[in-house]
């Protein structure tokens, strides 16, 4: 048995059975003498390729890794134990690619011994390419995860357990910096600071997926996102907050809200058409227009005027579903029929909006054969909205009265021909 004498808190010398202690250790070992030569060593020293035993005679030096090396001969110097951190270059592995070269990592203890009353050193190594590895890893994924994070959602966060923000992603949230966000409560940012479903998924007790969550920008300004969030919790499995992504859809809200009025709009539109065309009589025609489109646009006036051989207008279906217009048409008739035979001579024939005392006023000019014959107008009641002042008119409306100002341009047409041959037959009949 070879034996070694080791100072224990440099106080105390114990002895040691050095064979056993190489031989039986769970990592690289090796015994060194003063000049740096191995004495003993152990099958994972060999396995690690670091130099044996037998290429280290004579004189020479065996080749250790630069970093042992320092630290073995400042050890020899000082006569103190420590501690020695080598990382060796990985080599390309059989038929992998260039992710595949592996290097290794050890860390060394040295502890100055003596043995046959000649001093030398004891070096004990822990193989730590394993736990490097993962700990790459678990970088690598974290990496991995957030990058994908980055990518995939507009806004990146957590809240504790307050709902204030103590993490931001880097992209901030709408027009916010992430210093402007964190350590601010996140319902600064809701659009309705009471909105229980925002208030919901950020600070939710259990995943929660795509929740739709409307939050503004710092002009107030209106954006929806879908968030997603889990809860966050403690070694003791105490919630503590809440984290997760949101990603912006407001302009696909925006686009849907756009064709659900689109398609309603065109509901709109099919009803007062079909009105229209179920319709023999011109006169009927007129009236069923002016009725349903009343009805369907809500409307509180709806008027129809025809072109006369004089060139002026006058009215050929009225209805007046609104007590106060109907009430009140013989007070503004004169002047709205006045502004839609004005219309019908103006070169651009857009829409017109009138606005009077008694209501608020959408006028289209009608046409056959690019001639104008006649205008129709939608009326509203100014002292609905109790403002007397004027109301925005919708894209809905707009669209209604379009379609049914193209359609009116022939009925007033057919309108014209069978009051003349009406005219012609009274004629004939009284001759």
């Amino acid at each position: 048995m070879v034996q070694v004498s080791a100072r224990i808190e440099n106080e105390n010398t114990a002895t040691l059975d050095v064979v056993a202690i190489v031989s039986h250790h769970h990592g690289p070992a090796c015994l060194f003498d003063t000049s740096r030569r191995p004495i003993l060593t152990n099958g994972s020293w060999l396995e690690a390729g670091f130099p044996d035993v037998e290429n280290s005679t004579g004189t020479k030096k065996c080749s250790l890794p630069g970093q042992l090396a320092v630290d073995l001969r400042k050890s020899s110097m000082t006569g103190m134990a420590g501690v020695s951190t080598v990382r060796l270059p990985g080599q390309m592995q059989p038929g992998h690619g260039q992710s595949a070269i592996i290097g290794s990592s050890f860390e060394f203890s040295i502890l100055p011994v003596v043995t046959e009353n000649a001093p030398a050193f004891l070096v004990l190594g822990t193989n730590l390419t394993t736990a490097d590895a993962l700990q790459a890893a678990l970088v690598e994924s974290r990496n991995f995860h957030r990058a994908f994070a980055a990518c995939s959602a507009d806004f990146i966060w957590q809240v504790d357990s307050g709902g204030v923000v103590d993490y931001c992603g880097p992209r901030g949230l709408l027009d916010y910096d992430p210093d402007e966000i964190f350590g601010s409560p996140i319902t600064r940012f809701f659009t309705d600071p009471k909105e229980a479903e925002a208030s919901l998924v950020f600070l939710n007790r259990e995943p929660m997926w795509e929740h739709e969550v409307w939050l503004s920008d710092k002009s107030g300004e209106s954006h929806c996102f879908l968030v997603s969030s889990v809860p966050v919790t403690d070694a003791q499995t105490q919630w503590r907050g809440a984290r997760g992504v949101a990603r912006e859809i407001t302009e696909q809200r925006e686009r849907e809200a756009e064709l659900k009025r689109a398609r309603f709009s065109e509901r709109m539109v099919n009803s007062v058409l079909y009105a229209m065309r179920s319709e023999v009589d011109p006169r009927s025609i007129l009236d069923a227009a002016t009725i349903v489109a009343a009805d369907t646009a809500e409307l509180d006036i709806c008027v129809v005027a025809r072109s006369t051989n004089g060139g002026s207008l006058e009215w050929t279906a009225t209805t007046l579903p609104g007590p106060a217009m109907q009430s009140g048409f013989a007070d503004f008739s004169a002047s709205l029929l006045a502004r839609m035979e004005e219309a019908t001579t103006t070169p651009i024939r857009g829409l017109i909006r009138y606005q009077t005392e008694a209501g608020n006023f959408l006028i289209a000019v009608t046409s056959n054969d690019r001639v104008a014959n006649g205008a129709v107008a939608f009326g509203r009641d100014a002292r609905d909205n109790g403002t007397g002042t004027d109301q925005e008119w919708s894209s809905e409306d707009e669209h209604i009265i379009r379609a049914m100002a193209e359609q009116l341009g022939t009925s007033l047409a057919q309108y014209e021909l069978v009051e003349k041959l009406r005219q012609d037959a009274n004629i004939k009949h009284g001759g």
